[in-house]
């Protein structure tokens, strides 16, 4: 197993709060493996539970919190330069994230700036939801398939850059990991 796979396996850990042994990294060698893996470790069947918008309202509340700005006001169009003072927003984006109480947060820009997919509470909340859904499940709540699917992609297209790949695609010699 080379360093690439030790890493993307140490990023679905993260995305899933799972612990992948050595022994079991070994045998996950395709995007299917990996979901099929971490849906028998956390996955549920349960009703479907929107992660986007728990992620978005749990964005609302904590900004509402924070900044004492009416939970109304806050729609998921609305851009975080709209919420968060110029002069202070990499604090300020630091206190939303301790609000939230949610371990993974975006990074802003080298200037400041947010980042596109996340400059609006609604790209925030999608984006939350694809990164690390199991931090916004309820303990008696697991993972569906299709949430772990999701974070599969996301995960795997961020770390090879490649989009358009099938789920029975070889790591090694499909997309180039090693």
């Amino acid at each position: 197993m080379g360093l690439d796979s030790v890493e993307l396996v140490m990023e679905f850990e993260d995305t899933f709060e799972v612990s992948i042994p050595d022994e079991d990294a070994t045998q996950l060698l395709t995007p299917q493996s990996v979901i099929d893996y971490v849906y028998a470790r956390v996955g549920v069947v349960r009703d479907e539970v929107c992660l986007e918008q728990r992620a978005f309202h749990r964005l609302r509340r904590a900004s509402a919190i924070a900044f004492g700005i009416p939970q109304r006001s806050i729609r998921p169009s609305t851009r975080w330069e709209e919420i968060l003072p110029k002069r202070r927003r990499r604090r300020a984006w630091k206190e939303l994230h301790q609000a939230t109480d949610i371990p993974y947060w975006p990074r802003l820009t080298l200037t400041g700036k947010f980042p596109e997919e996340v400059a609006t509470v609604h790209g925030t909340a999608t984006h939350l939801a694809m990164k690390r859904p199991a931090a916004l499940l309820r303990p008696e709540e697991g993972c569906t398939r299709r949430d772990i699917e999701r974070g599969v992609r996301r995960s795997v297209e961020e770390f090879t850059g490649a989009s358009d790949f099938g789920l029975d695609d070889r790591f090694t010699t499909d997309l180039g990991i090693d």
